[in-house]
């Protein structure tokens, strides 16, 4: 843990229903140390850096959860 730690972006596929397990654990374990959250929802590797392009500039740490679109999107 960082204590300058402020906002955190989790990159997921929502219709990985074994994700949402671990969205809402880190959702929890980011609550209890104050840390904000922003998702960014990835449907499609294609879509990656649309759409998490706009949280790069706020976020002080990426957590990628591991599936196929995401992973594979990665460059």
């Amino acid at each position: 843990y960082k204590p300058e730690l402020k906002n955190v972006l989790l990159v997921y596929n929502p219709s990985e229903p074994e994700l949402q397990n671990n969205r809402q654990e880190i959702a929890g374990l980011l609550k209890e140390k104050n840390i904000g959250l922003t998702t960014a929802e990835v449907f499609q590797s294609n879509e990656i850096k649309a759409k998490v392009t706009p949280f790069m500039q706020e976020a002080d740490a990426v957590v990628i959860l591991k599936d196929n679109t995401v992973v594979c999107g990665l460059d």
